[in-house]
């Protein structure tokens, strides 16, 4: 059994008790807005702070970033199935982890989703989440400087939990469009 002296068990607990709820409660002091995507409908919710790029022109997605663009989150949605006839959540998945092999440090997939997360050669965290529905899918992806870990990793967090990537109710689906080849 390891003795600590009692300056030390009591830096620890200031440490616990009052330090890490502070990191973890930085996601909830700051103003957040929420982006719906109409056509595919899908929702995400983002820090105020951040600045939206223009939109796509065809309407499926978004990209906020901090004003010094060191932080982004870029969110899209669209069809499977458009342009490779085989194109699946499985087949998302191998692609993305043969690009990123190297630089992958957790990933993780299920039936309707999967996340890849890591680091870049130039130090920057990658965070990407994508799900499938149907003949939809939806996804956002992150990136910051992994200094900077500490101030976004909550921001990630609140993202990644509030993220809604099919909305209930009656949006733009695959069958409803009519330049794609349905089968």
């Amino acid at each position: 059994m390891i003795l600590m002296p009692a300056q030390s068990w009591f830096c620890l607990r200031v440490f616990f008790v009052f330090i890490i709820p502070v990191v973890q409660s930085h996601a909830a002091d700051i103003a957040w807005k929420k982006y719906v995507n109409e056509r595919f409908g899908y929702s995400l919710e983002y820090p105020a702070a951040l600045v939206a790029s223009p939109d796509p022109f065809d309407k499926s997605g978004r990209e906020y970033h901090t004003p010094d663009s060191e932080f982004s989150v870029a969110t899209a949605a669209h069809y499977l199935r458009i342009v490779d006839p085989n194109e699946s959540l499985d087949s998302n998945w191998k692609d993305d982890v043969k690009d990123l092999k190297k630089l992958i440090t957790y990933k993780k997939k299920s039936d309707s989703w999967y996340v890849i997360s890591g680091v870049t050669t130039n130090g920057y965290v990658f965070y990407y989440k994508f799900f499938t529905q149907g003949n939809n899918w939806a996804t956002f992806h992150i990136i910051y400087p992994k200094s900077q870990k500490t101030k976004y990793d909550p921001w990630v967090t609140r993202i990644e939990k509030h993220f809604v990537p099919f909305l209930k109710g009656k949006y733009y689906e695959r069958s409803e469009w009519k330049g794609a080849a349905v089968k």
